[in-house]
């Protein structure tokens, strides 16, 4: 079939035609599109199988261009929405961290001094220097709510980072030196309740933030983010060392597991702060097995 308009020629095959109902042809020298859509619907055949004459329809295309421009506004728009509202999830998930990890922290001091439970001690002093890595991550998540992106450490951060990476070697040979001394001394904590529970609620708590925090990370996109919630489950795994050592005291009363764990704990620690370190040494906002 040969359709001639305005001196413009175009060739569909038979095949074509019976296997579309509707051509599209825009001509960019009237700024007008043509649609040539069969009237009775039947592909290109009349009821009496003859073939049906094509009914054009014009039309403005700079409409349609404007209907065009206003749809992809819209898009823009409610995608910026949308990063704004995760951004925001995930300030109050770094808020929710540093307010968690400091009453942990006070709460697992207080009764491992009391029950004298060398693990539980350790396990509330990690909490404090974590304190200090979330007022780091909520800096960073201010300045990319900002800026706009993912961004690299700045001076702020990278001293948090560096106090985070002392905190944690402090920790990291301290503990070592108590367990050495409670087994020299054949010492044994009073009970170990405290640190079952604590380790419960602990263990709960940042699988709910671990779970946000990676949806948060893979809604914007961002490595920081994904990172941060590596690092979350750093203390998921420090909340099951301290469960076992607790749990495992409580019920059969093996001597030395509570050492023990407070040498797990000081492993930990010893790994988070040589992180710290090297994430304020490069200035990447990425780490704890984050950035791939």
């Amino acid at each position: 079939m040969r359709n001639e308009r305005n001196g413009c020629k175009k060739n569909y095959g038979k095949g074509q035609l019976e296997s579309k109902s509707r051509l599209f042809r825009f001509d960019a020298k009237r700024c007008r599109s043509t649609i040539l859509r069969y009237a009775d619907g039947t592909g290109g055949r009349g009821s009496s199988g003859k073939s049906a004459r094509p009914k054009e329809i014009l039309f403005d295309c700079g409409r349609l261009f404007h209907y065009i421009a206003v749809m992809e506004s819209e898009v823009i728009l409610e995608t910026h929405d949308e990063r704004r509202r995760w951004l925001r999830i995930v300030a109050i998930l770094a808020f929710i961290t540093i307010s968690y990890n400091l009453i942990e922290g006070l709460v697992s001091i207080f009764f491992g001094a009391d029950d004298e439970s060398l693990s539980l001690f350790g396990f509330g002093v990690d909490s404090f220097v974590e304190v200090i890595s979330g007022i780091g991550i909520a800096h960073m998540v201010w300045r990319m709510q900002n800026i706009g992106a993912d961004v690299d450490s700045d001076r702020f951060e990278k001293t948090a980072l560096r106090i985070t990476g002392i905190g944690f070697i402090v920790l990291a040979v301290a503990l070592p030196a108590g367990a050495i001394m409670s087994i020299v001394s054949d010492h044994r904590p009073d009970a170990t309740v405290a640190g079952v529970i604590i380790s419960l609620v602990s263990i709960l708590t940042m699988w709910l933030l671990i779970r946000e925090k990676r949806r948060a990370g893979a809604a914007l996109q961002s490595q920081a983010v994904l990172a941060d919630a590596n690092c979350t489950r750093t203390c998921l795994q420090l909340s099951f060392v301290l469960l076992t050592a607790s749990l495992l005291y409580e019920l059969f009363r093996l001597p030395y597991v509570d050492a023990v764990g407070s040498l797990a704990i000081a492993w930990f620690a010893f790994r988070e702060g040589r992180e710290s370190f090297e994430k304020a040494r490069t200035g990447k906002s990425c780490g704890c097995d984050g950035c791939h």
